[in-house]
């Protein structure tokens, strides 16, 4: 199983957008409010939207696949279709740390 030097790029950009986005504070929050609700305590409430037309929303082609190996494009994919919802906690395993460890594979 090998990765091209461009699929490699792509999965790193992909992977370190993640983690900036993840590493916002506003998902810190989310997530404590999430555990707030979880565990009955009172405060606002709290939407989780999972359904969304991806195929909708490709606007510029920011969601075009851009990796040409079909392990690459599997995980760019992944990554694109079924993205964590706000705040939710990372379940460690899935198509991010599936893009993590691509993306550091030499």
């Amino acid at each position: 199983m090998t990765i091209s030097g461009n699929d490699r790029d792509v999965l790193r950009e992909l992977a370190e957008r993640t983690a900036a986005i993840a590493a916002l504070p506003v998902h810190r929050k989310t997530a404590e409010e999430w555990r707030r609700l979880n565990g009955r305590r009172r405060g606002r409430p709290l939407v989780w939207i999972n359904e969304i037309p991806w195929h909708e929303m490709n606007v510029n082609d920011e969601l075009t696949l851009r990796c040409a190996g079909s392990l690459a494009r599997e995980a760019e994919c992944q990554d694109a279709d079924e993205p964590l919802p706000v705040g939710a906690p990372s379940r460690g395993y899935g198509c991010r740390a599936c893009l993590l460890l691509l993306a550091r594979h030499p």
